[in-house]
């Protein structure tokens, strides 16, 4: 029963294992049978299992691919903080970078990849430049910004690498995208 679960919810992780070793990944699924755990938590379970076996790094960057989209497509928003105020990088938000490896196996470039649900819809994906991540990260902190205040604040903050010091694009060009797409949220409450 478990195996066939994670086959609905990791086929990739699998299909990729199974062309590295099919009788490593024979051993691998009745280990992973073996343990003892709730059936509902083998969904968030398997990636950490697997990081447990000391696999290689393509492999943990597919299941955890693959966990992004079950983990946020089963997300409830609800009431996205009610009664506050400013820009707030959407709940359901996961994000992670691929390498060449991971990256063909799926069937998507390589770099940053996200995952999210829009209060107002189903699941997204998309990769994100690092200019976007500076966005993100920068609202991670505990500061609240406006739009404004946030655009300014990006204007004057050094960037850490070469090639977000040649943004192309204007800050508030790289916010309006993340507020259209819901990634970032602004609450004026």
């Amino acid at each position: 029963m478990k195996t066939q679960n994670v086959s609905e919810l990791y086929p990739v992780t699998l299909k990729f294992l199974k062309q590295q070793d099919e009788l490593g990944l024979t051993r691998l699924l009745k280990a992973f049978e073996d343990q003892q755990f709730e059936a509902d938590d083998q969904k968030n379970y398997f990636p950490r299992f697997l990081k447990s076996k000391n696999l290689p790094q393509a492999v943990l960057e597919i299941a955890h691919y693959e966990w992004c989209f079950h983990e946020v497509k089963s997300l409830d928003l609800g009431n996205f903080k009610q009664n506050m105020r400013g820009l707030f990088v959407n709940l359901s938000f996961q994000a992670l970078q691929l390498g060449p490896t991971s990256a063909e196996a799926l069937g998507v470039s390589i770099g940053l990849h996200a995952f999210w649900k829009p209060v107002s819809g189903d699941l997204r994906r998309r990769q994100i430049s690092l200019f976007e991540k500076q966005v993100i990260d920068t609202l991670s902190d505990d500061a609240v910004f406006t739009v404004e205040g946030l655009i300014n604040f990006l204007e004057d903050t050094p960037s850490e690498s070469s090639e977000a010091r040649s943004n192309p694009k204007s800050w508030s060009e790289i916010l309006n995208q993340l507020l259209r797409d819901e990634i970032v949220i602004e609450l004026k409450t």
